[in-house]
């Protein structure tokens, strides 16, 4: 059972984080073991995975970058361990701002970072109609290369992002 069927809702990029709660609170509810203790073994333990199951998916749903990975995996664009080929233009900018990290002067660091915090902007836009259609069989094989290739640059933006945050601390 993937994480979508689980919540009982199809396979999306953006979940609904109100809907998704309210969800959450009723399955955990539901599967929480300590309601099983009288039951057989066998039905204490589907509690039990299903219990830690929902817990699994939670922290994916709270997470739009693994929520998005997540359904990419599930809709077979990409692959769990998938290495990108990211067009040369991208990558030299991020190695640029990579270079600017590197001298840790705190100007150049908070240039990278509203450098980067564009970028990820930028990168969201050409991609937020997409993303916000909650119903993936709507999306054509085009957006779906759109979805997958934004993935692969949000994640290297995301890795600088924490890079200056480790820096900035």
């Amino acid at each position: 059972m993937n994480y979508f069927d689980l919540f009982e809702i199809p396979i999306q990029f953006a979940v609904d984080p109100a809907a998704l709660k309210k969800k959450y609170l009723l399955l955990s509810r539901k599967f929480h073991p300590d309601f099983f203790t009288n039951e057989e073994e066998e039905a204490k333990q589907a509690a039990l995975e299903k219990s830690s199951l929902l817990n699994k998916a939670w922290q994916v749903f709270q997470d739009p970058l693994l929520t998005l990975q997540y359904a990419l995996i599930q809709l077979g664009v990409i692959l769990e361990n998938d290495n990108p080929k990211l067009p040369a233009p991208f990558l030299q900018e991020m190695m640029e701002l990579n270079e600017m990290l590197l001298t840790e002067e705190p100007a150049e660091i908070e240039g990278c970072k509203k450098q980067i915090i564009q970028i990820e902007n930028n990168l969201f836009i050409e991609v937020k109609d997409i993303i916000e259609k909650r119903d993936v069989k709507q999306i054509s094989t085009i957006e779906l290369e759109k979805i997958r290739d934004y993935y692969f640059k949000r994640k290297y933006v995301d890795r600088i992002l924490k890079r200056i945050q480790q820096i900035s601390h």
